[in-house]
């Protein structure tokens, strides 16, 4: 049964059956935090089947602070790409603020 804590997700069905490639309650790759809120107006799926998401997290060390990220892949292989609050790349430590 769906509750809640379980009843969002972001499916999949490029090339094959439908799957779930991320569940609202389930830990999110490269944190200690699980998804909470999927933005579907950031969802994007290629040709080759790889989505991209953003999503908010809740538990773990997740705050105010850090509370946002992006991941990308294919279900069961997710990759967080960028977390609200992680120093980027190249920029001499500057943070992202707002991921989403």
């Amino acid at each position: 049964m769906l509750t809640g804590a379980n009843d969002l997700a972001v499916c999949s069905a490029g090339f094959g059956a439908p799957a779930i490639v991320a569940r609202r309650g389930t830990t999110a790759p490269g944190t200690d935090a699980r998804f909470e809120e999927f933005n579907t107006n950031s969802l994007g799926l290629s040709s080759s089947g790889r989505v991209c998401f953003q999503s908010t997290l809740a538990g773990g060390t997740s705050t105010s602070a850090n509370d946002t990220g992006i991941w990308t892949g294919i279900p069961g292989s997710l990759q967080l790409v960028v977390r609200e609050g992680m120093v980027m790349p190249g920029t001499s430590g500057a943070m992202a603020d707002h991921v989403g």
